[in-house]
């Protein structure tokens, strides 16, 4: 059987509320999603929203080669109860050749752990989701979206202030002054990777990346004249 190409295809491995909700999203959104969980009563619950689903050991290697997992090019383990687990599949899914492993942890500590065992990004979902609050509380109505990259660091949506409005992005040169990047422009158009004549205008949505103390800064600086 030849390996699978591009990112439609996913394998999400354990149905609790994260898995759950991540495999119904990708199904929705058309994508093809081979479901795994231990749990058969699970599955069977899950069974009319998730057609890929199945339940099996995702620690026994033969299991998994006979649904013909390593010719998925994206896997998620989402075990939460069960580190040991955790651990085991996200190994043998490298080991699987798997091109992409993206594993759930509860903790710094596990998220570092995952990581020397092959995982190629690890979620913290409950720290995420507390950062992201405390974006939103701190600077109300300033971060559209935001995504963590590392701790401190990220991917965020603002607002263009008002003083860039009209400015080219060569002579703002926001990572000499600032330290952040503009990866993308949205608003009336969508601009990606926009080059240093790209100007910006009232209303436009910034993309940035840089750490979360300086796109803070960006609201409140200014130009030199």
């Amino acid at each position: 059987m030849a390996r699978r190409e591009g990112p439609s295809e996913f394998v999400v491995v354990g149905l609790g509320r994260f898995g759950y909700s991540l495999a119904l999203k990708l199904t929705q959104l058309g994508h093809s999603v081979l479901a795994i969980d231990s749990n058969a009563r699970l599955v069977q619950e899950v069974s009319g929203e998730l057609p890929g689903a199945v339940a099996l050991d995702a620690t026994d290697e033969e299991a998994l080669r006979e649904i013909g997992v390593e010719y998925f090019p994206t896997a998620v383990v989402a075990i939460g109860d069960d580190f040991e687990s955790n651990i085991l599949v996200t190994s043998l899914l490298k080991e699987l050749g798997i091109g992409q492993v993206i594993c759930k942890a509860s903790t710094i500590r596990q998220q570092k752990i995952l990581q020397r065992v092959g995982a190629d990004a690890v979620l913290l979902p409950e720290h995420e989701a507390g950062v992201r609050l405390a974006t939103e509380l701190a600077s109300p109505g300033k971060v559209l979206e935001r995504l963590e990259l590392q701790p401190g660091i990220s991917v965020s949506e603002v607002p263009c202030p008002d003083q860039l409005a009209g400015k080219r992005l060569v002579d703002l040169d926001l990572p000499k002054h600032l330290g952040v990047t503009v990866v993308a422009v949205r608003g009336a158009r969508e601009v990606a990777m926009p080059g240093p004549d790209e100007t910006l205008r009232a209303g436009d949505r910034l993309v940035l990346v840089g750490t979360d103390q300086d796109i803070a800064r960006l609201e409140t600086w200014h130009p030199a004249r």
